[in-house]
């Protein structure tokens, strides 16, 4: 199972990047099965659905973990199994609330923003 270091009940939805290094990832579930997260972090391809990279669930659905090399600019995305279906196109919400079938994600830090926050939230469908 992907590493919970830096994860808390107060970690914030979303791909996260982390002052001291690395960033956590969190997303709303409660249907699927497993939930993977790949991508290429610190320049290194990291894919597939293998034990080191499924995120942890916890009691409400929720589902996190943390990559240690994960850095400003690399792209990501989650890989879903709902009830023996793959979700390969992850839905992802917008600060709009409209859903969006996105199949990389990356991780940024705003102009003025703070490095806690990414450009897309997770949506359960």
């Amino acid at each position: 199972m992907i590493s919970q270091a830096n994860i808390l009940p107060t970690t914030p939805m979303g791909a996260n990047l982390i002052d001291s290094g690395g960033a956590t990832f969190r997303v709303w579930a409660p249907r699927a099965t497993a939930v993977y997260v790949n991508g290429t972090f610190g320049g290194n391809p990291q894919t597939g659905q293998t034990d080191d990279l499924l995120m942890a669930k916890d009691a409400n659905g929720y589902w996190s973990g943390f990559i240690p090399n994960a850095q400003d600019g690399d792209l990501y995305h989650y890989w879903v199994l709902a009830r023996d279906q793959v979700v390969t196109s992850v839905s992802l919400c917008a600060g709009d609330g409209r859903r969006r079938a996105v199949p990389n994600v990356q991780l940024c830090d705003p102009p003025g923003g703070s490095l806690s926050l990414a450009r897309f939230g997770f949506c359960d469908a």
